[in-house]
C-alpha cells in the first residue's frame, strides 16, 4: 500500500536505494568469503613454510651436533666405553636450541644415553616405547639415522607444556660409536608462529579493507 502511494519519482529512486542496498550486501557477503578463503590460504601457506624453515634448522642442527660428536669419540678413542659416553652426556646437557630444543642419544639397541628433559631415564632401554598411535619411536629414530639421516613423526609430551603433541624429528648416527643423536619440534611452536603471522596479515587486510 506504501508503495503505491509514492509517486512514480519516489518509487524509482526506493527501488534504486533497495537495489544498491542489495548489491553492498552481496558484495559484503563475497568479500567476506574471499577474506576468509585468504586467511585460510595463507595460513596454510605460512604453516608449510615455517615447518619447512624449522626442519632446515632441525637438521643442519642435528647434523653439526653428530659431527662433532663422532669428531670427540675418534679423537677420544683411547677412553673406555663408559668415559666416553660421560663425556657426550655431559656435552649433551650444556647444549640446546629453540624455545624448547635439545638433543637425545640413544644407542642402536634403544638404551638411553642422554636425554636432558627427563635425566632419570638415562640408562633404561627404551627399544619398545611407543606413542598414543603404536608406532616405536626410539626403533624407528635408530632406522632413519641407519639409513644416513631422516624425520620422523610421532606423539611425544613437550616438555615446555607436559601435554602430548605431534612432534617431527631428525636422527643422524655419531660416527665413530653406536650412538645416534636427534632432535624435534612441537606442533604447538609451529602453531604459535602461525598465529602471530596470521593475526598480522589479517591486520593488514583489514587495514587495506578500510
Amino acid at each position: 500500500m506504501f508503495f503505491k502511494n509514492l509517486n512514480i519519482s519516489k518509487k524509482i529512486f526506493l527501488v534504486i536505494g533497495l537495489s544498491f542496498l542489495i548489491l553492498i550486501l552481496i558484495m559484503g557477503y563475497f568479500f567476506n568469503q574471499q577474506f576468509n578463503n585468504l586467511r585460510e590460504e595463507n595460513t596454510k601457506t605460512v604453516s608449510s613454510y615455517l615447518l619447512e624453515l624449522e626442519k632446515k634448522r632441525i637438521k643442519n642442527a642435528t647434523e653439526t651436533a653428530s659431527q662433532f660428536l663422532g669428531e670427540l669419540s675418534i679423537a677420544n678413542s683411547d677412553l673406555s666405553q663408559e668415559e666416553l659416553k660421560e663425556i657426550i652426556r655431559e656435552y649433551n646437557r650444556n647444549i640446546g636450541f629453540g624455545e624448547v630444543g635439545y638433543f637425545f642419544i640413544y644407542d642402536n639397541n634403544g638404551n638411553t644415553i642422554s636425554l636432558p628433559p627427563s635425566p632419570e631415564v638415562e640408562g633404561t632401554d627404551r627399544w619398545d616405547l611407543q606413542d598414543s598411535n603404536g608406532k616405536y619411536i626410539v626403533r624407528s629414530l635408530a632406522e632413519v639415522a641407519d639409513s644416513g639421516g631422516g624425520f620422523f613423526e610421532y606423539i611425544y609430551p613437550n616438555p615446555d607444556t607436559g601435554e602430548p603433541e605431534n612432534k617431527i624429528s631428525y636422527a643422524a648416527s655419531i660416527e665413530g660409536t653406536d650412538y645416534f643423536i636427534g632432535a624435534g619440534t612441537y606442533e604447538g611452536i609451529i602453531n604459535s608462529q602461525v598465529n602471530g603471522v596470521r593475526a598480522e596479515l589479517e591486520t593488514i587486510i583489514g587495514d587495506i579493507s578500510t
